[in-house]
């Protein structure tokens, strides 16, 4: 069967008074949380049927549907109580990742996946009563301590991006450049006694060009610098930080037979009177 997701259909064309569950936190009845919900998944009415939960780890995430006919919805603390189950156990669950089509027996397969879980968890409790019989009994006794170890690892982020602009500024530049004009000069000398007369009275006119240098301006561009950018990696360390559970099996003597001397190795075991 084909659903819609919230997401994609953020108006429905019923349902109107649909919760939007998106970023809502999935736990258990021991308030233990499971995973947070990404996204809701909606048939034809547009009534919410499934929850998309995501029950990975930051950088392992592991998608699966949870029915929401098998949770409570807490709307104080904006959460989906699932009593019974264990983080691991949905993890166990088939990973979702086609957003919209559902098996029509996926209900049933899911309840099954949660009774084999039930059962599990009992068999894990029978198993303690066994071990307790094997203590009584003289046989061996095997105890395994388990211990929380911090798996970090590295992803790719844009940390920041340099932007390079070039603009136009307008600067206003003086500079002096020698030229050269023509000036006129007027001398004015007698005529020696002597000399042919050839002149005679009548009006005349005579021009004389005078030449000058003048300025041609002209603008042209040269490249005086260029900036490369370029990238390069730098290697510092950052520190990862978190809290890890480990188990500690302490061995404790419940008394002594009369009479008994203590011996060399039981000093400095807890419990050694």
């Amino acid at each position: 069967m084909r659903y819609s997701t919230l997401s994609s259909n953020p108006n429905p064309s019923t349902g109107r008074d649909l919760k939007d569950l998106r970023d809502w936190e999935l736990r258990n009845g021991g308030d233990d949380k499971l995973g947070t919900v990404k996204d809701v998944l909606i048939d034809d009415g547009g009534q919410a049927r499934y929850a998309l939960v995501d029950v990975g780890w930051l950088l392992n995430p592991h998608h699966v549907l949870i029915p929401l006919r098998a949770v409570e919805l807490d709307d104080e603390r904006r959460a989906l109580i699932m009593d019974g189950v264990t983080k691991d156990e949905l993890k166990r669950l088939p990973e979702y990742s086609d957003q919209g089509a559902v098996g029509d027996s996926y209900d049933r397969e899911f309840r099954e996946s949660m009774a084999a879980s039930a059962s599990g968890r009992t068999a894990d409790a029978e198993g303690t009563s066994d071990m307790q019989a094997d203590a009584e009994t003289g046989r061996e006794v095997h105890v395994q301590r388990v211990e929380e170890e911090l798996a970090v690892g590295k992803r790719r982020v844009q940390a920041g991006a340099v932007d390079v602009h070039k603009t136009v500024e307008t600067e206003h530049v003086r500079q002096a450049v020698p030229t050269m004009h023509e000036e006129v000069e007027i001398e004015r000398r007698p005529v020696r006694e002597g000399t042919p007369d050839k002149g005679e009275v009548a009006e005349d006119e005579v021009r004389v060009p005078l030449m000058a240098e003048e300025l041609v301006v002209e603008k042209r561009p040269v490249v005086k610098e260029e900036v490369v950018v370029r990238k390069r990696a730098v290697e510092d360390t950052k520190t990862a930080e978190a809290d890890l559970r480990k188990e500690r099996i302490d061995v404790e003597r419940q008394g002594r037979r009369a009479g008994e001397a203590r011996s060399d190795s039981d000093r400095g075991q807890p419990g050694a009177r």
